[in-house]
C-alpha cells in the first residue's frame, strides 16, 4: 500500500509540473492540441488528487510521517497550476466550483494532519493556513471583481460615460490626448450613481478624488502641467519633478484604454456615434493618416501600431481566461507579492526541519539507496518545485502588464510625490520596460497553408486519432493538413498599415477600393475569391521559381508539407531575390498562404458562414483530385492547370464541375505571368493586403474570443483596429439579402436609385462593376458576361507608368484584362 502511495504522489506530482509548464505557453502556442491536452489533464487532476489523499488516510500511523508534508505538496502545485491561467471573470460559476474543489482537499490534508503527531506539525499547519487564506482571498476578490466598475461592469459604465462631454472629447488633440479623457484606471474608487428617468450610470467624482481618475490626456500630460493641476501647492514645479514616463508607457496606457472601449463590443453593448467619431481620429493618427511622409515612416508607424493592439488584446485575453483582473480589481494587490513570499518562507522552515528533526521510526517502510533516504530527497524536490513556482508567480505577476498599467496611473496620479525621483525612475524603468519573453504579448507567428501542396493529403491515420479519443481530437478533411507556422514578416504589418492608410475610415463599411479586382468573374462568397487568388499567386510562384532554379520536378517538397518538416517557408529562398522583389513577394506568399490558412481552418473568422467556406473547400479539393490526377509534383501541376486556363479546355470543365476554381485561377494566373515580374509581384502583394483588411471587419466576436484562447490571430489584430471605428463589413464582399432588403430595393429602383445587380443568391461589387446585360465597356465585359480581354498595347501603356504612380484600382483593372504570351516553364 505504501509502494501504491509513493507512486501516486510521485505521478500526481508530475502531472501537476506537466500542467504548469504546458500552461506557460498556451498563450503562446498555435497548436488545439496543447488546449485539448490541458484539458484532459485538468478534468482528471482533481480526482485524482483526492483519490491519493483518502488512500493515505488507510494507512497505519507508523507509515504516516511525511504523507502530511506530501498532500500539503499536491494541494500547493494543482493551486498552482491555474493561479495564472484557466478562469476569467465571465467563468464564475466554474470559478466559484474550482475553489471548492481546492477546499475540500485542504480538508483532508488538515484531517491528516490531525491524525498523526510528528514534530513539524507548525510548519505543515502553517503552509495549510496560506493555501486557506489564497483560496478564501480569491473567492472574495472575485466577488468584488465581478462588481467592479473596472472590470466587471465597466462596459455599462463606459456605454454611459461615452455618452457625456467627457467620453465624447469632440475637441480632442490626437497628438497631445489634450480632450481625450477616456477611462484608463480609477473609476473603481469613485462613486456610480444610476438616476432616474433614464437610469444610466453617472460617474461621480469628488474633489478630493479627482487626481484618483485617471484619463488618457492626464498619462499624456507633462509632469510640471500635471503638478499644477492636482493642487495650489504644486504650482512650483522643479526639475526635479519631470517627467519619466517614456511614450512606451503611455501607450501601454493607451492599450489598456481601447481594451476597456474593445470589450464593450463583447458585452454587445454599443457606443454613442458621438465618441466613435473621435475614436476614429485617434485611431486615424495612430496609423499615420495624419503623416505627411508616411512612406519614410511606415516601419516606426506599423511597430507602435501593433504593439498597442497587441498589448490591448493581451488584456483581453487576460480578462477572459487568466486570474489578473480578479486579483487586480482595484490596483496592483500587494497579496501578489506577501504570499509568494510568506510561502516561500514556510516551505524553507518545513525543509529545515524535515533535515533536523525527522528520523525514521522503528519499523518505518523507507527506501534507502546508497545510505540516503529516497523519499526524503524526493520530498526536498518537490519543495524545491514549490519555491520555484512561487517565486515565477511573483516574477510574472511584477513584471505583467497590470503591474504597468497601475503603476503608471499612480504615477499620474502622484502618489509617490514623497519618493525621490530616482526611486521613482528606476522602479518604473524596472518593472515599465519590456526585457523579458515571460510575459510575452503574442506568440507573432501566422500559420500558413498551401492549396496546390496538400490538395491530395488523405488524414485517414489522423482521423484514427480522432474516433480514438472520441472527438477530443479535431476531425480533419481530404486537403486539410496544418502548414508550418512562420514569424510574422515585418513586411507584411507595413503593407496591411498601408492598406488601412488607404481606406476611409469614416463610414461604418467599407467600399472596395478596387471594384475591378473582381469583376472578371461571377463569384458569389468570399471564399471564392479567396481561392481563387490563392492558388494564381502559388502558380506565379512556381513560375517566379524557375528562374531562380528551384527544384519543382521531384515530389520532395509535397512529401515534406505533408510530415510537416519542410523548413522552408516558401518555394523560392528569400535571399535569392532582389531587395525590391522580395519584399513584396514575402507580403503577397504569406498573407496569400495566411488567408487560405483561415478558410480552411478558421473559417468563422470569414465573412463568409462555416457551411458555405466549407463545401467550397471541400468541392474545389474534389475537383483539383479530378483533374490533377498523376501530378506528383509542382512542376506538373503547373502545366496541367495553365493548359486549364485556355478557354478551349475549360469548356469540358464547366459541364463536369459547377466550381471551375482552378480554371479562373489559371486565367488569372495568365493574366498576371504576362506582364514583368516586378509589377506582377507589387499587384499581388496590393492586393493581398487590401484583402486581408477587408476579411477582418466582423459582427462575429465570439470567433475572435475563442482563438485567443490558444494565442490570437493576426487578423484578430486588424479587427480590433477595425472595430474602435465601428468598420463592421465590407462591400467588397457578396452578401445574403434579407426578404426588408429585397423590399428596400424595390422601393429604391421603382423611384429611380441604381442598384448593383444581384446575382447567385449575393450582391454584385460597387461601383464600375457591370452587369450582364451590359454593353462592353472600358472594363472589358461583353454583353453575354464573358470577360473581354484588352488588346496587348492597352497592357504595356499601363505598365509603362510606374507602379507608384498609378491608382492600385488601374493596374489591377489594366492587367486582369491583359492576355500577352506567358512566360513558359519548362
Amino acid at each position: 500500500m505504501v509502494i501504491r502511495i509513493e507512486f501516486l504522489v510521485v505521478v500526481t506530482a508530475l502531472l501537476f509540473l506537466l500542467m504548469s509548464i504546458l500552461d506557460m505557453f498556451r498563450r503562446r502556442s498555435r497548436h488545439n492540441l496543447l488546449k485539448c491536452i490541458l484539458l484532459v489533464l485538468d478534468s482528471i487532476s482533481d480526482s485524482t488528487l483526492i483519490y491519493t489523499i483518502g488512500l493515505m488516510q488507510s494507512v497505519p500511523s507508523i507509515n504516516r510521517n511525511l504523507f502530511p508534508v506530501w498532500a500539503l505538496i499536491l494541494v500547493n502545485l494543482r493551486s498552482s497550476v491555474c493561479f495564472i491561467s484557466a478562469y476569467g471573470i465571465p467563468d464564475q460559476q466554474n470559478r466559484r466550483f474550482t475553489e471548492i474543489a481546492r477546499v475540500m482537499a485542504l480538508i483532508g490534508v488538515a484531517f491528516l494532519n490531525s491524525t498523526f503527531n510528528n514534530r513539524f506539525k507548525h510548519p505543515i499547519w502553517a503552509l495549510w493556513a496560506m493555501q486557506v487564506v489564497r483560496c478564501g482571498y480569491l473567492l472574495t476578490v472575485y466577488r468584488f471583481a465581478t462588481r467592479s466598475y473596472l472590470h466587471g461592469w465597466s462596459s455599462p459604465l463606459l456605454t454611459a460615460y461615452m455618452g457625456t462631454p467627457d467620453g465624447i472629447a469632440a475637441n480632442g488633440d490626437t497628438a497631445t490626448m489634450q480632450g481625450y479623457k477616456y477611462l484608463v484606471s480609477g473609476d473603481q474608487k469613485q462613486t456610480v450613481q444610476v438616476k432616474p428617468p433614464e437610469y444610466k450610470f453617472t460617474l461621480f467624482v469628488p474633489e478630493c478624488r479627482k487626481r484618483m481618475l485617471i484619463t488618457l490626456d492626464k498619462v499624456w500630460q507633462p509632469r510640471n502641467q500635471q503638478n499644477a493641476s492636482n493642487g495650489p501647492e504644486n504650482e512650483a514645479a522643479t526639475d526635479s519633478s519631470a517627467d519619466i514616463r517614456t511614450p512606451q508607457m503611455k501607450d501601454m496606457c493607451l492599450s489598456f484604454a481601447l481594451y476597456r472601449l474593445l470589450r464593450c463590443r463583447f458585452d454587445d453593448l454599443s457606443l454613442p456615434s458621438d465618441s466613435v467619431v473621435n475614436t476614429r481620429r485617434l485611431i486615424s493618427e495612430m496609423i499615420g493618416k495624419n503623416s505627411t511622409d508616411l512612406a519614410a515612416q511606415i516601419s516606426n508607424y506599423s511597430e507602435r501600431t501593433f504593439r498597442i493592439v497587441r498589448a490591448e488584446l493581451a488584456f483581453l485575453n487576460d480578462y477572459f481566461y487568466t486570474r489578473y483582473p480578479v486579483l487586480f480589481w482595484r490596483g496592483f494587490p500587494i497579496y501578489a507579492v506577501c504570499h509568494p513570499l510568506l510561502t516561500i518562507a514556510f516551505t524553507i522552515w518545513l525543509g529545515r526541519d524535515l533535515y533536523k528533526i525527522y528520523k525514521p521510526k522503528q519499523g518505518e517502510i523507507v527506501h534507502v539507496v546508497h545510505g540516503a533516504n529516497v523519499d526524503i530527497i524526493i520530498t526536498w524536490g518537490f519543495m524545491g518545485i514549490i519555491v520555484f513556482k512561487e517565486l515565477w508567480k511573483m516574477i510574472t505577476y511584477l513584471l505583467s502588464d497590470w503591474t504597468k498599467v497601475m503603476l503608471l496611473c499612480e504615477y499620474t496620479a502622484d502618489s509617490f510625490k514623497h519618493t525621490p525621483r530616482w526611486l521613482c525612475k528606476g522602479f518604473l524603468w524596472l518593472l515599465c520596460t519590456r526585457r523579458s519573453k515571460i510575459v510575452q504579448h503574442w506568440h507573432n507567428k501566422v500559420n500558413q497553408y498551401e492549396f496546390l501542396q496538400s490538395f491530395n493529403y488523405k488524414p485517414s491515420k489522423w482521423n484514427t486519432l480522432y474516433y480514438g479519443t472520441l472527438g477530443l481530437v479535431p476531425r480533419r478533411r481530404d486537403g486539410e493538413i496544418p502548414g508550418k507556422s512562420i514569424e510574422l514578416p515585418e513586411d507584411v504589418k507595413s503593407a496591411i498599415l498601408r492598406s488601412l492608410y488607404s481606406l476611409n475610415l469614416e463610414q461604418d463599411r467599407f467600399e472596395p477600393n478596387f471594384p475591378s479586382l473582381f469583376s472578371k468573374f461571377d463569384l458569389p462568397a468570399c471564399s471564392h475569391i479567396i481561392l481563387l487568388w490563392h492558388i494564381a499567386t502559388s502558380l506565379c510562384e512556381i513560375q517566379l521559381s524557375q528562374r531562380y532554379n528551384a527544384c519543382l520536378t521531384n515530389s520532395e517538397l509535397q512529401h515534406a508539407v505533408k510530415a510537416g518538416k519542410n523548413s522552408q517557408p516558401y518555394i523560392v529562398k528569400e535571399e535569392r531575390l532582389e531587395s525590391a522583389l522580395r519584399a513584396n513577394y514575402i507580403v503577397a506568399s504569406c498573407i496569400s498562404r495566411y488567408c487560405a490558412y483561415l478558410l480552411v481552418s478558421e473559417p468563422d473568422l470569414l465573412p463568409d458562414t462555416y457551411l458555405s467556406s466549407a463545401e467550397i473547400f471541400e468541392s474545389t479539393v474534389a475537383e483539383a483530385s479530378d483533374v490533377l490526377k498523376g501530378s506528383d509534383n509542382l512542376q506538373s501541376i503547373y502545366r496541367k492547370l495553365m493548359h486549364l486556363g485556355d478557354d478551349a479546355n475549360g469548356e469540358n470543365m464547366k459541364r463536369r464541375y459547377s466550381n471551375v476554381i482552378l480554371k479562373k485561377s489559371a486565367q488569372t494566373a495568365k493574366s498576371l505571368i504576362a506582364i514583368d515580374r516586378m509589377t506582377r509581384w507589387k499587384i499581388l502583394a496590393e492586393v493581398w493586403a487590401g484583402m486581408l483588411v477587408h476579411i477582418a471587419p466582423s459582427e462575429n466576436a465570439a470567433a475572435h474570443k475563442k482563438c485567443l484562447s490558444t494565442g490570437g490571430e493576426f487578423i484578430t489584430q486588424i479587427w480590433a483596429i477595425l472595430s474602435h471605428c465601428n468598420i463592421q463589413k465590407s462591400n467588397l464582399w457578396p452578401r445574403l439579402k434579407s426578404p426588408e432588403d429585397n423590399e428596400a430595393e424595390e422601393q429604391e429602383a421603382s423611384a429611380g436609385g441604381n442598384q448593383a445587380a444581384v446575382g447567385h443568391g449575393g450582391e454584385m461589387f460597387a461601383q464600375g462593376v457591370p452587369t450582364r446585360n451590359d454593353e462592353a465597356g472600358p472594363s472589358g465585359t461583353k454583353p453575354n458576361g464573358q470577360f473581354a480581354w484588352q488588346d496587348d498595347q492597352e497592357i504595356k501603356e499601363a505598365i509603362a507608368v510606374s507602379p507608384r504612380e498609378q491608382d492600385e484600382t488601374s493596374i489591377i483593372s489594366a492587367t486582369m484584362g491583359g492576355n500577352n504570351e506567358t512566360e513558359d516553364v519548362d
